[in-house]
């Protein structure tokens, strides 16, 4: 099997299902981790942007120096607890990549909130 077409910090237009929102709209999100999944197929774990601040304890904000490629129109808001998974079929299309400086915090932030919620038990 070959590489994926996408990669760990690409960010993506997916539907993404968030809460207020028509489940048919297109997110953009920032792929975490991909792998294989059959034989000419990948599946990929991706955490979802948003244009707005929130009240999550573990937003990141980004910006254009953020970026290695692509572009943003405006700083966004990474929410890195918000996950869930697509098949590579699901995404619409890439806008660019996250430096991996930035790709390491998002992981960190993802991490240390699992941590916390596992030391909270």
């Amino acid at each position: 099997m070959g590489r994926s077409r996408y990669n760990a910090g690409d960010i993506v237009v997916v539907p993404f299902p968030v809460p207020g929102r028509n489940p048919a709209s297109l997110s953009i999100a920032i792929i975490l981790l991909s792998w294989p999944f059959g034989p000419r197929a990948y599946h990929y774990l991706l955490c979802f942007v948003d244009p707005e601040s929130s009240s999550d304890p573990y937003q990141m904000r980004i910006g254009a120096a953020d970026l290695i490629a692509g572009e943003l129109n405006q700083d966004v808001f990474i929410r890195p607890t918000y996950v869930m998974t697509v098949s590579e079929s699901r995404i619409e299309n890439q806008l660019g990549r996250l430096s991996p400086g930035t790709l390491r915090c998002v992981i960190d932030e993802l991490a240390d909130a699992l941590y916390e919620d596992l030391e909270e038990q």
